[in-house]
């Protein structure tokens, strides 16, 4: 008795072509991967103002001299302008690094102070809010998996 088995492979060719194709979509920042991912990104960003929380833990208190003369209390949101200066489509592709995510506040035609907050320095102490949390990763890595899969659907 003989058995011949034969394996059509061509569903599976497919399945692997469309992810491969997706993948180098997701790679090059194409839009649609990136304004999927954006949406995480800035809604992690937007928690670190909330949370009032660095990337090694809460951001440092005001003194007491600054936190009488800002009674309002949020940190880095006296105003709101450096909050509000991040935007889902603050984004860039980078040549074989991928996307880039940047706060307009951060740069140079922006606040002064941001930067140096952001970063830390000599005079004013670091309450980092340009980082991506553990749980952001995690969904990103989600949301990529289903992007390769069949573009995010």
């Amino acid at each position: 008795m003989s058995f011949e088995a034969v394996f059509d492979d061509q569903k599976l060719r497919k399945f692997l072509e469309r992810i491969t194709k997706n993948t180098k979509s997701a790679a090059k920042g194409l839009p649609q991967y990136a304004g999927l991912i954006s949406v995480l990104v800035f809604r992690d960003v937007i928690e670190h103002f909330e949370q009032e929380m660095g990337s090694k833990g809460p951001w440092h208190r005001l003194t007491e001299r600054y936190a009488k003369e800002r009674p309002q209390g949020k940190i880095l949101q006296i105003s709101g302008h450096l909050r509000q200066s991040f935007k889902p489509t603050n984004y860039k592709s980078v040549a074989d690094e991928g996307l880039f995510w940047y706060n307009n506040a951060t740069t140079k035609s922006g606040f002064p102070y941001a930067f140096a907050h952001n970063k830390g320095g000599p005079i004013l102490p670091k309450r980092d809010f340009m980082w991506i949390s553990g749980v952001a990763l995690k969904r990103i890595a989600d949301q990529t998996v289903k992007f390769m899969m069949d573009k995010g659907r």
